[in-house]
């Protein structure tokens, strides 16, 4: 179970956020945007996340069945988790001035500052392949899979970049 202190008690430890009108807990993510040689193409800031049982993930005796942490009491159950949906406002990176019809490596990477005590910090990063086409795909509230976009841009898994990534991924 994982539940910082309030923003009151620990001031230090949060950021207001104005885009969702309450208390984040500051510098959790990281996320960055790189080419296929490893360089950075669009560098992320650390985002803040209001820390919250949104989605259970886990079921069992020993798994709570409700939720008990949401954005003015702060927390993560065992078995829970906090999910950030593609349409959520300020969750994005500015790929305007980036090459399209390209394919980059996506990473998000959390825990950055090292503000948690983990047994083991590396699982704290995930890279993921993210084509960009010269016209944007419309806005959807379902999150596409990367089969779909290899699939629309007549595109074979093997000449995607090769990153240990299930077809039925969400991106």
């Amino acid at each position: 179970m994982f539940y910082p202190p309030a923003a009151s008690g620990a001031p230090q430890l949060f950021e207001y956020s104005p885009c969702h009108a309450h208390f984040h807990f500051d510098g959790f993510a990281l996320f960055n945007l790189y080419d296929l040689n490893s360089v950075i193409a669009v560098k992320g800031g650390k985002r803040g996340y209001c820390m919250e049982d949104t989605v259970q993930t886990m079921f069992g005796h020993h798994i709570p069945c409700k939720n008990k942490y949401d954005c003015t009491n702060q927390g993560i159950q065992p078995g829970w988790a906090d999910l950030y949906p593609n349409v959520l406002d300020c969750q994005w990176l500015d790929i305007t001035g980036i090459s399209k019809e390209k394919w980059y490596i996506y990473e998000i990477c959390s825990n950055v500052d090292r503000k948690l005590h983990e047994a083991s910090n590396t699982n704290d990063c995930k890279r993921f392949p993210v084509y960009i086409p010269e016209v944007p795909f419309a806005l959807n509230t379902t999150p596409l899979k990367y089969a779909d976009v290899l699939k629309q841009r007549n595109i074979s898994e093997q000449t995607a970049p090769s990153i240990d990534l299930e077809p039925d991924t969400n991106l």
